[in-house]
């Protein structure tokens, strides 16, 4: 059976034959041209300063893969592999030299490089926090991607930019010349994500190559130590993803994560004759959706259960806390 390989959506007012060449351009950054386009000073000196990945971290990048292609397949969507090299752990200098929207985030998915960053100093030494946020990017970078590709009138030249992310929808290139560029469902997007990671830790903290770090972890003493991080950092100890004495990671996105989940309990509650479980809500119109980008769906189903201008008010949630708080608000009035 050969071997499914991803290839982006284009869309926009190129040829045909210029679209085609595009796909298959960003096809090859998977495989065979990965980081062909930054310049050649870039690229050695990344080749020369990222770490090489430790036996342990090489498995738990195929564990988060694996999982990844088998929930891919049993939503009925073509699975594919993520090559170990375009997986890419950095000096925290080379990090935010490489990286110019890192901002406060230890690692990113670079979608149109078809590449994923981690900070060395983050997550070397916390094999937990590793496989955990891998399968975060993995599952970014997995989900659905369609490019804007358009002609600029000089020698067969053209433009690409971003134009699908799993959920995240972002505006044309018309509107960001003009400087009224948007980007939507960014904040459902990680919320998404970040809820399929803490459903897949429960399997990552039992894989054998954890087995001393989770009975470190169920220690008396490390279940005070953790106890007493929720309580000073005021969050649920299921939040906690791995701490010691002066360092804790906890799952991101928590009020993202909220108004999911009431997302999802009241399409559960409105369609029980269609969804077994809210889990499966989760799964066969959030989770589905992020891999096809098929958004209309769902959409259907977010307006039967709340109004018609739930969704719209979605897709403005973006990744920040005070965005999130108010589309829950918003949401709690809104309950049929």
């Amino acid at each position: 059976m050969e071997k499914f390989e991803p290839k982006p959506k284009i869309v926009g007012a190129a040829p045909e034959k210029t679209k085609e060449s595009v796909k298959e351009r960003f096809r090859r950054y998977f495989y065979e041209d990965h980081l062909v386009d930054i310049s050649e000073e870039a690229r050695k000196e990344l080749e020369s300063l990222e770490y090489e990945k430790t036996p342990q971290e090489k498995e738990l990048i195929f564990a988060a893969d694996n999982e990844l292609n088998d929930l891919m397949e049993k939503l009925g969507v073509p699975s594919f592999d993520i090559p170990l090299k375009n997986i890419h752990i950095l000096p925290p200098e080379l990090y935010k030299k490489s990286n110019k929207i890192a901002g406060n985030y230890s690692a990113i998915t670079h979608y149109q490089e078809r590449a994923i960053l981690l900070n060395a100093k983050v997550f070397k030494s916390d094999p937990v926090y590793f496989g955990s946020i891998i399968f975060h990017e993995m599952f970014h970078l997995k989900g659905h991607f369609a490019l804007e590709v358009e002609k600029t009138g000089e020698k067969d030249m053209e433009t690409v930019s971003p134009f699908r992310a799993g959920l995240a929808v972002f505006s044309a290139n018309k509107k960001d010349k003009e400087n009224k560029g948007h980007e939507h469902f960014r904040g459902l997007e990680e919320a998404v994500t970040t809820e399929m990671e803490k459903r897949y830790f429960k399997k990552l903290i039992e894989h054998p190559i954890l087995k001393e770090k989770k009975k470190q972890s169920e220690s008396g003493e490390a279940k005070e130590l953790k106890e007493e991080i929720s309580q000073k950092a005021d969050i649920p100890i299921d939040e906690i993803i791995s701490f010691n004495d002066e360092f804790y990671a906890n799952f991101s996105y928590f009020w993202q994560r909220k108004v999911l989940n009431l997302l999802v309990s009241k399409i559960y509650e409105n369609n029980k004759d269609k969804f077994a479980s809210p889990d499966e809500v989760l799964l066969d119109v959030f989770a589905k959706a992020h891999f096809t980008g098929r958004l209309l769906p769902m959409a259907r189903l977010i307006k039967e259960s709340f109004d018609k201008t739930t969704f719209e008010i979605l897709g403005m949630m973006a990744d920040d806390d005070e965005s999130a708080i108010k589309t829950l608000e918003f949401l709690q009035r809104r309950i049929k």
